[in-house]
């Protein structure tokens, strides 16, 4: 619809943004399979967790997104907030995202967002 946004609140140390960057880095000079996985999910870890797997093709960037926040009480359970996310970016906007993770690593930002086609 044009105005969506997910997010997660993570907790990560820098080097792990890092090596993310590099590879997505790789990923915009050629076509190729970037996967990669921020924090742990399940009840037995606090901070929540981000996989990502993104598949770049000449007709675009394939992204899938599974967050989790931390779990909590709900209807007498321990369960997290999480979703699934599928959607298709470019290499444009691949290119602008390793742009905002730079300024993140270099403190220069507190987030870094991929943008995405609206259908």
């Amino acid at each position: 619809d044009g105005d969506s946004m997910f997010t997660a609140r993570i907790y990560v140390v820098m080097d792990t943004v890092q090596k993310f960057l590099r590879k997505v880095e790789k990923l915009v000079e050629g076509q190729g399979i970037c996967e990669f996985q921020f924090g742990e999910f399940g009840p037995g870890f606090a901070g929540g967790a981000v996989s990502l797997r993104l598949v770049s093709k000449p007709q675009g960037v394939s992204v899938t997104v599974h967050l989790q926040k931390s779990y909590m009480e709900f209807d007498q359970r321990e369960v997290a907030a999480e979703g699934k996310l599928y959607f298709v970016s470019s290499i444009l906007f691949l290119e602008e995202f390793t742009g905002r993770l730079d300024e993140f690593v270099a403190g220069e930002s507190v987030e870094a967002h991929l943008d995405a086609y609206t259908s």
